[in-house]
């Protein structure tokens, strides 16, 4: 049992996925240049850099590791072995149900797990300023909770 109930395992060629995981996501390559991915949820509340104080080392790492093989299976079985984009600007669009006050920058920095990921599994080649630009970033309201992430390939 994990975060988001029971967990079942997939074998898609020599990787791994859930199938929880496959029920929210949806990562649309348009073109070798842009990967586009859509997260039906907002950011991980424990990764919240204000929570930083209020929970223990292990709960972050724990939170972090989720989201890196959360967003790195899926993106992996879709992106395959392609060469990793040497600079990319990485866009977020969140969509929230409620009218909650969030914080944007907040919720940028609950991302960097999800940017991680992506260099693990070799979409992106770093995250430094040389090799990773931030594009937009936004928040509106929704009829449900998503996170859409935009990686395009810079020349």
């Amino acid at each position: 049992w994990g975060r988001y109930g029971r967990l079942i395992v997939l074998n898609v060629g020599k990787n791994q996925c859930s199938l929880s995981a496959l029920a929210r996501f949806s990562v649309i390559i348009v073109n070798k240049k842009k990967l586009e991915i859509k997260l039906n949820h907002l950011p991980d509340k424990r990764l919240n850099p204000n929570n930083l104080r209020r929970q223990h080392w292990s709960v972050r790492h724990k939170a972090t590791q989720e989201a890196k093989e959360e967003i790195g299976w899926l993106v992996k079985v879709a992106w395959h072995d392609d060469k990793p984009m040497t600079k990319a600007r990485i866009s977020y669009f969140f969509h929230a149900k409620d009218h909650r006050k969030r914080d944007l920058d907040n919720l940028l920095s609950a991302c960097k797990a999800w940017q991680d990921g992506l260099i693990e599994v070799g979409v992106l080649f770093y995250d430094d300023a040389e090799h990773l630009e931030i594009g937009s970033v936004s928040l509106t309201t929704d009829i449900e909770d998503a996170t859409y992430i935009t990686v395009e390939e810079l020349p």
